[in-house]
């Protein structure tokens, strides 16, 4: 292999090899510079790429709204992936890798540098088309959603239908973590884990939750 065509990045106790930032073809030789939002190589430059507008407010009016957590009891359900590309500093997921609008990252923009071979979490903000922008631009990954449990939704039928594995927590509501002097609020929606492969939920998320495995679709259904 090349030896600037591959970057690793520590998870757990063990290094992994990957190509998460792979040179482009338009490009070649550019590489991901572990820790920055910068690129490398031939007609790169030195310059942070600018993260694209989005409203991670999504249809609230809290100004804060996109900076809420996953819960941290859901964090230790659901153990180690890859990345995370809708990170905050204060995030509880435990990953090898982050995108995050603080660090000048755009994870929707980033999402084409992504290898299809790495387990993704992915939480997105809630706005208009968001979860489907989202969906669009991890589905070659090994994603795990969280979203809500909500078949009224625009996204429900496209993901639900590409997931294998379905989880949703017992007995409690998932109710996300507010930022530093925000008030906190109750969930009235049911959330879920969707993961599209099954052999990626935890033994702890199988027992907390109720699961149920998708069966493969007919050919001509």
């Amino acid at each position: 292999m090349k030896g600037s065509f591959l970057t690793r990045f520590r998870l757990g106790s063990h290094s992994v090899p990957t190509d998460l930032v792979p040179g482009s073809p338009a490009s070649p030789g550019r590489t991901w510079e572990p820790g920055t939002s910068h690129e490398t190589g031939p007609g790169s430059g030195t310059k942070s790429r600018e993260p694209s507008r989005v409203n991670v407010n999504g249809g609230s009016r809290d100004p804060n709204r996109g900076s809420w957590c996953t819960p941290k009891w859901l964090a230790d359900l659901i153990g180690e992936f890859d990345l995370d590309p809708c990170s905050n500093e204060r995030s509880h997921i435990r990953v090898g890798r982050t995108f995050s609008l603080e660090a000048g990252q755009d994870g929707l923009a980033e999402s084409k540098r992504v290898a299809g071979n790495l387990r993704v979490f992915v939480n997105p903000p809630y706005e208009r088309d968001s979860v489907l922008r989202w969906y669009r631009a991890y589905k070659h990954t090994r994603w795990c959603f969280l979203l809500r449990f909500d078949p009224s939704t625009d996204w429900f039928d496209l993901i639900y239908d590409a997931a294998e594995l379905i989880a949703v927590p017992r007995g409690r509501r998932v109710n996300f973590e507010a930022p530093p002097g925000v008030k906190a609020s109750s969930n009235a929606i049911a959330h879920a884990l969707y993961y599209r492969h099954a052999a990626d939920a935890t033994s702890a998320v199988i027992r907390a939750c109720a699961t149920w495995r998708k069966k493969s679709r007919c050919p001509n259904s």
